[in-house]
């Protein structure tokens, strides 16, 4: 049996988008900011080595990834060597799996997958010298 059948397509998104910008407001002697970052990856629809039955290695109870949207933001201010921010990442709150694999151990067949880490809100602060 082969691992890859005439056919199959690549195990990754055929569309990816990623858009990042970042507006730096003077205020002052110092620096504010507000930064975005937007990532965008397609469903791969077309069957895969993984998961094409005719192939040697495949599981048919495995899928392609669903497709993904993630969104973060994130504003700060740099004041004498300071940056200080708050962010959100993941805002949209997609909690969508990215990666699975499965394993039979003789007994029972385990599942591993990969999901996207859920909506964080946090505070960064660093120094540059």
């Amino acid at each position: 049996m082969p691992l890859v059948t005439n056919g199959n397509h690549v195990a990754s998104p055929p569309w990816t988008i990623s858009l990042h910008g970042q507006y730096d407001i003077p205020l002052g002697e110092h620096t504010g900011y507000i930064r975005s970052d937007y990532d965008y990856r397609s469903q791969q629809t077309d069957l895969t080595p993984g998961i094409d039955p005719r192939n040697g290695g495949a599981d048919p109870t495995l899928t392609n990834p669903p497709a993904l949207n993630q969104w973060s933001a994130r504003a700060g201010y740099r004041f004498n060597g300071v940056d200080v921010s708050v962010f959100v990442n993941n805002i949209l709150g997609s909690a969508v799996w990215q990666g699975r694999r499965s394993r039979d151990n003789g007994a029972a067949t385990i599942y591993r997958s990969h999901v996207i880490r859920p909506r964080t809100f946090g505070l960064t602060a660093g120094y540059t010298v």
